[in-house]
């Protein structure tokens, strides 16, 4: 009766999950896309050149600063480059080490000037040695988006610096410093997608040249991410290392005319948002560099995000995908705990075929090979169902810490599901638990311990020695696994808090079998 529930529970899940993957509801985050992302129209209609407004270029030109801003972006311009020097994303007021987007190689610190401006429009333009550069920019309401155009009179290609990264302010952000092993730059051509883990650490061998032609560039960190999409044909990109600051430059085709159009994604790592734009901005999530494990982290996203749209808090959902995922591996867990305490019930026999055979290592594995297919125990059948539930672990693992809808998301006594969950704060910093008493990773601790508890109860220990290893480790291996997981995101905490108490109860009921 109990597993035919646990079935039903688990299928009727899954029935709702595929038919909500098979028949998406209509997207309601901006239903009607913009008109200039349809890939098969142009972004804007050729800027025309106007030299009667030439203005003379100044070497001595300050750098002056100019603010746009929708509901989603605050955008820097400078004059000096006639670029965007910064962007913050204005509902979670962050930024990325990201500068200098846009600007023409050779020509960085041209000065440009203003020729025409309003609340979510700037047009800078700049002359050289007869030569015009119109640059102009266009944010969209309640949009992610800025687009982009570039119109020159050059008579030679035009080499585009999409963005600079400089990793020398990494060290002064907080919260960038914290996760510097997520920083990550990708390079999309039409043949693959070329990816730099721990982007922090820039050297020589990051110099890259190629004449495939550049689908997008992107750049991202735990939860935000920027991607520079060229809607001109191009011949290839390269990367230009200077200090701590790296140049992404794209080559424009020779017959792709004067006028340059580009689209500029700034904003979360949102698998439906970025899925919502024609340009493969998905491309830049990846949860694992194998295949396998990116799948299954990918399934964990839908299936967490298609729980949400059933029950709007994010608590809730982590604990309900725990409950869900346990149920899931229930069948493997029972099996492989069943198999455990069959092998730990031939201890007595299997220490007395070693004491016979100590000197002949054949006849040892002979004897006890067929003690197993005496009494129909798999010697592997314990550890088998563990590396399947592997998978599922790290996919799960990868999606709570690097989602970034945790972010400022509130359950319970938890602020923000994306830190730890902070009870309290102590009167001064302690050693190794830091300012604040984070209830989680206590309550992860005794729930393990309880755990191996019953464990224990499984296992038949003849050897003394061993049996105190095995007390020792009943409450060195929890406060091990505590310690890892007090200062980490309370998302994580409460799915794996969740997981263990279930995982209790199947250690229990183990138990229970003689």
């Amino acid at each position: 009766m109990e597993k035919r529930l646990l079935l039903a529970i688990s299928l009727s899940f899954f029935v709702l999950f595929f038919w909500n993957l098979t028949h998406p509801p209509t997207r309601t985050f901006n239903a009607v896309r913009p008109n200039f992302l349809e890939s098969e129209n142009r972004l804007t209609d050729p800027v025309p050149l106007t030299p009667e407004k030439a203005v003379p270029p100044d070497i001595n030109q300050k750098e002056e600063l100019t603010t746009l801003n929708n509901s989603k972006l605050t955008v820097t311009f400078s004059n000096l480059g006639g670029s965007i020097k910064r962007i913050v994303m204005n509902e979670y007021n962050v930024s990325l080490p990201l500068t200098n987007f846009n600007q023409t190689e050779n020509h960085n610190n041209l000065n440009y000037h203003i020729i025409e401006k309003n609340d979510f429009f700037i047009k800078y333009s700049a002359n050289f040695e007869g030569n015009q550069i119109i640059k102009q920019y266009s944010l969209l309401p309640n949009e992610y988006i800025i687009k982009i155009n570039i119109n020159t009179n050059f008579n030679k290609n035009s080499e585009i610096i999409s963005f600079r990264l400089d990793v020398s302010s990494l060290d002064k952000n907080e919260r960038q410093s914290h996760d510097k092993s997520l920083l990550e730059y990708s390079i999309a051509t039409t043949q693959k997608v070329v990816r730099k883990a721990n982007a922090y650490k820039l050297s020589n061998k990051d110099m890259l040249n190629s004449k495939e032609q550049v689908s997008w560039l992107g750049f991202r960190d735990r939860y935000f991410c920027a991607i520079y999409k060229p809607l001109f044909k191009n011949e290839g990109y390269s990367t230009q290392l200077d200090n701590d600051k790296l140049n992404f430059i794209i080559e424009a085709d020779n017959n792709v005319g004067n006028s340059l159009d580009a689209v500029l994604f700034f904003g979360p790592q949102d698998l439906s948002l970025l899925s919502s734009y024609p340009y493969d901005f998905d491309g830049i999530m990846r949860f694992s560099n194998f295949g396998i494990l990116n799948s299954i982290s990918k399934i964990v996203y839908k299936f967490l995000h298609f729980i949400y749209k059933i029950i709007p808090i994010w608590g809730i959902c982590i604990i309900l995908t725990a409950i869900i995922v346990y149920l899931i591996m229930y069948p493997l867990s029972i099996n492989g705990m069943k198999s455990m305490k069959k092998i730990q019930s031939l201890q007595p026999e299997i220490t007395k075929i070693r004491e016979q055979h100590k000197n002949n290592p054949q006849k040892l594995q002979k004897e006890t090979m067929e003690l197993y297919k005496k009494h129909q125990v798999n010697p592997f059948g314990g550890c088998l169902p563990l590396l399947l539930q592997m998978p599922f672990f790290i996919g799960v693992y990868q999606v709570l810490w690097r989602s970034v809808a945790f972010k400022n998301a509130k359950f319970l006594w938890i602020k923000d599901l994306s830190q730890p969950d902070h009870l309290f704060a102590f009167p001064t910093s302690l050693p190794f638990v830091g300012e604040y008493f984070n209830i989680l990773p206590i309550l992860m601790i005794i729930i393990m311990v309880i755990q191996q508890k019953f464990s224990a109860k499984n296992m038949v220990i003849a050897d003394p020695a061993q049996e105190s290893s095995q007390k020792i480790m009943m409450f060195f291996f929890p406060l091990m696994i505590g310690f890892v997981f007090y200062n980490i995101a309370s998302g994580l905490a409460l799915y794996f808090t969740t997981f263990y108490l279930l995982s209790s109860f199947t250690q229990w009921k183990i138990s229970k079998i003689t």
